[in-house]
């Protein structure tokens, strides 16, 4: 027979382990590397300099919307679906498409696939879309992912089509989880050879490559010129923002985007990435958790209370 003080002294045990497993569980499974794209070195870009129809002209919004949209799959598949493969083929499907990789021997990433029927074509644009995604896959702030999303792109473009450089640094699902559906990987720096692409996110890793097969990239000083990536039409017409993507075939809603994108000036971000992300881990599902950990707790000290009484 367990004595009074004895068995509360194993409920409070079980008790602490729970919720000391409970709250390390909680915490966001993955997260970017910074330092590992954040001495990328400046490139320029060959973008388009054409004209465009008014209804291929949209606004800062609703270009980030489509990152907002990819990433809101990817993160509801993580969080809610505990889906160990999250995949976004996007809406319309393969346009622009996100998945998760997890790494495991090697460093994960999130790869965001710029589809063959994609429209983007300039750089700001193309930042755009990170910076949505950033936001909605990682919870990252407006301004870091601002900053954050420039140096990814410097980051891929120093690493274009190195596909050794990948292989040595990452899990193989990186380069082929969009198998047969992209020619390049990485970021040229001509807009001409952005469709096709994999854009790779990279992840925090203790993974450390035997042999570093990156390219030696000079530095190059350009010039920027400050612009506001507020406006990117004339007269701006109302979207209505729909959350819907598809994601393994599954449908979360019927309505469709239309993504085209403008002609733009150099996006200015010249300083290093420094900022922290904010907090990502409190989210509904995440909070619905912690409520029944605390009944679950407040049920336990009822439980001792009674036990005593009894005794």
């Amino acid at each position: 027979m367990i004595k009074g003080n004895s068995m509360k002294k194993i409920l409070f045990t079980i008790c602490l382990v729970s919720l000391v497993t409970f709250f390390a569980n909680a915490q966001e499974k993955i997260d970017i590397d910074i330092d590992f794209v954040a001495d990328s070195n400046r490139t320029s870009y060959e973008e388009w300099t054409g004209g465009y129809s008014p209804e291929e002209i949209n606004t800062a919004s609703e270009i980030m919307d489509i990152g907002r949209r990819l990433g809101r799959g990817i993160k509801y598949q993580e969080s809610v679906q505990n889906d160990p493969n999250p995949f976004n083929k996007g809406n319309p499907a393969y346009k622009y498409s996100a998945a998760r990789v997890y790494g495991s021997e090697k460093r994960g990433a999130d790869v965001i696939l710029i589809g063959h029927t994609a429209t983007v074509d300039t750089v700001k644009c193309l930042r755009l879309i990170i910076r949505g995604y950033l936001e909605s896959a990682f919870a990252y702030n407006a301004e870091d992912s601002k900053r954050l999303a420039e140096k990814i792109c410097y980051w891929n473009t120093n690493n274009f089509d190195n596909r050794a450089y990948f292989d040595s640094n990452f899990e193989s699902a990186v380069l082929s989880v969009f198998d047969g559906r992209f020619e390049h990987v990485g970021l040229s720096s001509s807009y001409k050879e952005w469709k096709g692409t994999v854009l790779v996110i990279p992840h925090v890793s203790d993974f450390v490559p035997s042999v570093n097969a990156g390219p030696d990239v000079s530095e190059e000083v350009i010039e920027q010129s400050e612009s506001d990536d507020s406006d990117y039409s004339s007269s701006e017409s109302e979207l209505t923002e729909s959350d819907s993507y598809d994601s393994y075939g599954n449908s979360y809603g019927s309505n469709s985007y239309n993504s085209a994108d403008s002609n733009s000036k150099n996006y200015d971000s010249s300083s290093l990435y420094a900022g922290k992300k904010s907090s990502s881990w409190l989210t509904t599902p995440m909070l619905v958790l912690i409520i029944a950990a605390v009944a679950v707790l407040i049920g336990v000290i009822i439980a001792v209370i009674l036990m005593t009484r009894r005794q």
